[in-house]
């Protein structure tokens, strides 16, 4: 079992993961150098707080259970301690038109979870005052952390002499029909240009495209980051900041990047500074604005550097982890 070693003057914390994370597995990956954070998430680092922060899955019963986020909602919302859950896609879902029936019952059961929370976090500033609209409960008790990652990992390096461009990312938001229409734009502009995406959809990519199907490890995708000239993310409309995590760890290492301009995504990337937020589902905005910057190398090494800058200001996992410290310090003992 991997816990921090525990001291019955503080409050405990049980860090829920749920099945498909090890917290075990996870720190042997951090030692040999292919993960980054010593546990998932850094959460760990809640000790550094004054807290004492055990494995859920094998630890002792705590004062308070954590979740990151809504796939351990069931889980952190059984018992009767004190319970904080983060929260993702579940305000995207509740919105959802005609959902099937899976999707109606299994977000019932979510939302019953999250109601019984003390409270929620998301990490998008779109989503507090909806979601508790749509969970029926005070907004207070929804709490915005911005996002945070681990900056030591993700460590700067030197704008590279290259005009590889990379996309990452699976989530279900993806918009791979404007991904691809901008890269079949910018390929017309320039049949020289690199172009690598990370993905699991079937869709085929243009012809010139190289896809990866999955990274090996975090240091693998690292390398790539490092690669690149420009990071680019198409996403759909969606409130839950899709792609945020990939244009964090892209401008912590120095990479301008081009996103999709959804609800919440300025809190992450800095329009015109630390990269360039396009319309959804506008191809030819997005081909622009990459080819602009591969053509404007020493802009495009500047806005790496107002990026890392910006990304250890305010979204290291050291940040994100101490305003999480201070909602669970918050919350009155049962």
């Amino acid at each position: 079992m991997t816990a921090i070693t525990p001291n019955p003057a503080r409050r405990s914390v049980g860090i829920h993961y749920g099945k498909s994370l090890s917290v075990d597995a996870w720190s042997q990956q951090w030692q040999d150098g292919k993960v980054p954070g010593r546990w998932p998430y850094g959460l760990d680092k809640l000790t550094d707080h004054g807290l004492v922060v055990s494995d859920a899955s094998s630890g002792p019963r705590t004062d308070i259970k954590l979740g990151f986020d809504e796939g351990v909602a069931r889980e952190v919302a059984r018992g009767r301690q004190r319970s904080v859950c983060g929260t993702i896609w579940i305000t995207d879902q509740l919105m959802a038109r005609r959902p099937s029936t899976r999707v109606r019952a299994r977000r019932a059961v979510l939302a019953h979870s999250l109601r019984r929370m003390d409270r929620i976090l998301t990490f998008s500033s779109a989503t507090p005052r909806l979601l508790s609209q749509l969970l029926e409960i005070p907004c207070e008790r929804i709490k915005y952390v911005p996002l945070g990652i681990d900056t030591e990992y993700y460590a700067q390096t030197p704008y590279p002499d290259s005009r590889l461009v990379l996309s990452v990312g699976n989530d279900q938001a993806r918009d791979s029909r404007t991904l691809y229409g901008s890269f079949e734009e910018l390929l017309s502009m320039d049949p020289s240009i690199e172009i690598v995406v990370q993905t699991k959809d079937p869709q085929l990519p243009p012809r010139g495209v190289t896809k990866v199907t999955r990274f090996s490890d975090h240091s693998e995708l690292r390398n790539y980051y490092q690669r690149a000239a420009v990071i680019v993310v198409a996403s759909r409309p969606n409130l839950y900041t899709s792609g945020s995590t990939v244009a964090l760890e892209a401008q912590a290492i120095g990479r301008p990047v081009v996103i999709s301009d959804t609800p919440g995504m300025s809190d992450y990337v800095h329009d015109r500074e630390t990269g360039v937020l396009t319309p959804p589902e506008d191809a030819m905005a997005m081909a622009s604005a990459v080819k602009s910057l591969l053509d404007a190398p020493e802009k495009a090494a500047d806005m790496g550097l107002s990026g890392a800058r910006a990304v250890r200001a305010g979204n290291a996992s050291e940040q994100m982890i101490g305003q999480i410290a201070e909602i669970l310090h918050g919350l009155p003992p049962r």
